[in-house]
């Protein structure tokens, strides 16, 4: 055999050896067991939300501005506490458990801008408490149970952008309501049945940016009004753009 063959034959068997040597070093790279056994797969265990109390005290202390609660209860003691933060900004809570009246701790705080509450049902007598929160900029109360009289209250806040909320007993009386909200550009109704009733005082909001609606009953003539008054409403049906939405790519709020 020639030199040149046996040459030939080694540079063969070599580039197999390689090839074979990276596919097996691929797959126990992917292999679960394998990564673990490096330690490459151990993601760092989420850190724990830090407690009521902690952020409760980064407030008092002037190193937050901001309180959210997702995974502990939060009921009328909780709130009791908040009476003195003049400076809280952002309130968020998830696990809602207060009572109306226990809101009545959060109605005086001067600099509060942004309110969430999941799983309250908040009344009407809540939202007076909360609509006498005059700072307030950004409001959500997917859950809550206040009437069309309960509604009006939010009239009394000057600065109120954001409003997203669900109730089963508001109707196209109470969103008439919503006229006088000032300064209202994001609106999301959950869930809210309302019908075409309701697009003659939406389109009537000069200010109103964004409508998203959840369950309303609105049919093809109650958009064409809605339309013919505000042409430029970035409009949002079920959680989907509406066919004439302008806007279809804008999803800042």
């Amino acid at each position: 055999m020639s030199q040149s063959n046996q040459s030939s034959r080694f540079i063969t068997r070599f580039a197999l050896v390689l090839l074979c040597t990276f596919v097996i070093a691929v797959w126990l790279l992917r292999a679960e067991g394998f990564r673990s056994w490096l330690g490459r797969d151990q993601s760092p265990a989420s850190a724990p939300e830090p407690s009521w109390e902690a952020q409760l005290n980064a407030v008092k202390q002037g190193k937050s501005d901001r309180i959210e609660i997702t995974q502990t209860p939060i009921g009328d003691e909780q709130l009791q506490q908040l009476t003195e933060l003049a400076e809280l900004r952002e309130l968020l809570i998830d696990q809602g458990k207060m009572t109306d009246g226990g809101l009545a701790a959060i109605s005086k705080l001067p600099s509060l801008e942004h309110l969430r509450i999941r799983g309250a049902r908040i009344g009407d007598l809540g939202l007076q408490q909360i609509g006498e929160i005059k700072s307030l900029k950004r409001l959500n109360l997917p859950q809550a149970d206040f009437t069309d009289e309960g509604l009006g209250a939010l009239s009394h806040l000057p600065e109120l952008e954001l409003l997203r909320f669900g109730s089963p007993r508001v109707t196209d009386v109470g969103i008439a309501k919503l006229v006088k909200v000032p300064s209202l550009r994001w609106l999301h109704l959950i869930e809210i049945p309302v019908t075409d009733a309701a697009m003659k005082p939406i389109g009537e909001m000069k200010q109103l940016e964004s409508l998203y609606l959840d369950g309303a009953r609105i049919s093809d003539a109650g958009y064409d009004q809605l339309f013919k008054a505000r042409p430029n409403l970035h409009l949002h049906v079920d959680q989907r753009h509406h066919d004439r939405d302008p806007h279809k790519h804008d999803h800042s709020h």
